[in-house]
């Protein structure tokens, strides 16, 4: 059972209004931030985002598998979306960690070479500095690397680089 108090620690919902996300008190009922044609048409759409609320420095403080795997997911999406920087080494291999969790061990045999896209995998400011090609096989090179990693482990190893 996924212990709620960790995760309510770590994590709130937010909405995203003109480029950034704000945090939702505790205590606000959704109704009070969802859009009027959301109160009125129950079909209508009406997204939160469930986000990391504070950053941990030792990530045994996340004891929950879920709650790890919440967090990783974030972390990726900031990297990739450059609200994260990291060094061209440190992007390519966080890219090939997620490569991992992902689809497991590296088998271009089977998968073929171009089996994901990498603007999924490495921030657009690590690929404006790296050639494609380059970037590519690098990324082939390092999934290999991880070989026999599971996709909790693969997670695990991404929060301790970042």
């Amino acid at each position: 059972m996924v212990d709620v108090l960790n995760m309510s620690l770590f994590f709130i919902l937010s909405r995203f209004l003109d480029n950034e996300f704000f945090f939702l008190d505790n205590d606000t009922k959704i109704s009070k931030v969802a859009p009027n044609s959301w109160k009125k048409v129950p079909t209508s759409t009406f997204v939160l985002f469930f986000r990391v609320k504070f950053f941990v420095h030792d990530i045994a403080l996340l004891l929950h598998k879920l709650t790890r795997h919440q967090y990783y997911l974030q972390l990726r999406k900031d990297i990739l979306e450059d609200r994260l920087s990291c060094h061209e080494e440190t992007g390519l291999y966080l890219g090939a960690l997620a490569l991992q969790a992902e689809y497991g061990d590296c088998m271009p045999e089977v998968y073929g070479r171009n089996y994901y896209r990498p603007d999924q995998y490495v921030a657009k400011s690590v690929m404006e500095k790296i050639a494609l090609p380059y970037l590519k096989e690098e990324l082939l090179r390092l999934h290999a690397n991880n070989s026999t990693m599971s996709t909790d482990e693969s997670e695990l190893e991404f929060l301790k680089v970042t």
